[in-house]
């Protein structure tokens, strides 16, 4: 019923959560007065939102998903990347709309570990949920393209290498050919680094090569051990979690991930490349049904400057893993206090 001279709707005989009933209303009960409604602002809110919804419009592919895609998706997923297929025209997204919209919902893409809500992190590349809605929408509205010749241009992405051309390129002897079928595969490939004296290394980039690649650890070996480790397995490198006599060089944490991108040099970072090291490459290889040849690469960029930060690992784990049956959000802690204020420069969390 409405008010005298009033635009608002009063809804007779509701009760609104939370909203106490007024002692100075008079006349119908649920009635707002006049008075009541030039002092009840917040209320206005309420009740217009009783008021028939306005139907948003269908997102189109040229103006809202394109813009989505090709800033946090087609990084990898184009050719020569990481990404098993390519995510760059209408006709590639369009075609996928329904895994795209899954991947996304559940955060499994773009890939990005951190939970929400734990810190706040450089370089992060979650989506936001309204994004997530868009592609939702947009595949609920049936794909529609709109204009396609409005879609804004590629973002100009570097060819290869992502850092620009290292000073030094190491790849793997020989492909490993990864058969069809079996289970995942963990495996250690020793690379010789061929340099004659100390080099300061202030970053350091993979190319897996292959999206079967699901992760990669790379350690430094002064030992010579590792190299022994493989002289004794028929296939190229050798098997195992285990890397032997590897170590972090100086104690940096060298991986990658599918969507992960190489740190670019920072001043005063650096780590000792020694001569005669040998970089020991794990890889983490899953089946793709069909055979697979895995040949990676290593660029390493050197600085002529030594580091002036100390970087030091600290690693905390539990071992002693025991999951109630069913439990799909089991909780294990591991807690260290740093005896001094520290950067947190990275973290790998790991777990099997």
């Amino acid at each position: 019923k409405q008010g005298s001279g009033s635009s608002l709707v009063a809804l007779k005989g509701v009760e609104l959560p939370g909203v106490r009933k007024p002692s100075c209303v008079r006349g119908e009960p649920g009635v707002l007065s006049r008075a009541m409604i030039e002092r009840s602002t917040f209320l206005a809110v309420i009740l217009l939102a009783a008021s028939p919804a306005v139907v948003a419009e269908t997102p189109t592919f040229a103006r809202d998903v394109a813009p989505i895609i090709h800033g946090h998706c087609s990084t990898c997923h184009r050719p020569g990347e990481s990404g098993p297929f390519d995510l760059l025209t209408y006709d590639d997204v369009r075609k996928r709309a329904g895994q795209i919209v899954a991947v996304t919902r559940t955060g499994f893409m773009p890939p990005w570990l951190p939970e929400p809500g734990f810190g706040e992190f450089a370089d992060e590349r979650r989506l936001s949920r309204k994004q997530i809605d868009t592609l939702e929408a947009w595949a609920d509205g049936g794909t529609p393209a709109g204009d396609l010749d409005s879609v804004p241009p590629l973002p100009d992405w570097a060819d290869g290498w992502q850092l620009g051309e290292p000073d030094l390129v190491i790849r793997m002897e020989e492909p490993y050919v990864l058969e069809a079928d079996g289970i995942e595969v963990f495996r250690n490939f020793v690379l010789p680094i061929p340099v004659s004296s100390r080099k300061w290394v202030s970053a350091i980039e993979l190319r897996p090569g292959n999206p079967q690649v699901h992760h990669a650890v790379m350690r430094t070996d002064e030992t010579r051990s590792s190299r022994i480790q493989a002289s004794l397995d028929p296939e190229p490198g050798f098997g195992d979690m285990n890397m032997g006599d590897a170590v972090q060089p100086d104690d940096y944490l060298l991986g990658w991930t599918p969507g992960y991108q190489p740190i670019p040099p920072r001043e005063g970072f650096a780590w000792a490349l020694r001569p005669n090291t040998d970089l020991v490459l794990q890889l983490h290889l899953q089946r793709s049904g069909k055979v697979e040849s895995i040949q990676a690469q290593v660029g390493f960029y050197f600085t002529d400057e030594p580091p002036d930060r100390h970087v030091a690992s600290v690693m905390l784990r539990v071992r002693g893993i025991d999951i109630p049956a069913g439990e799909s959000h089991h909780l294990m802690t591991d807690r260290y206090t740093l005896p001094v204020d520290v950067d947190l420069v990275s973290i790998y969390p790991h777990a099997h």
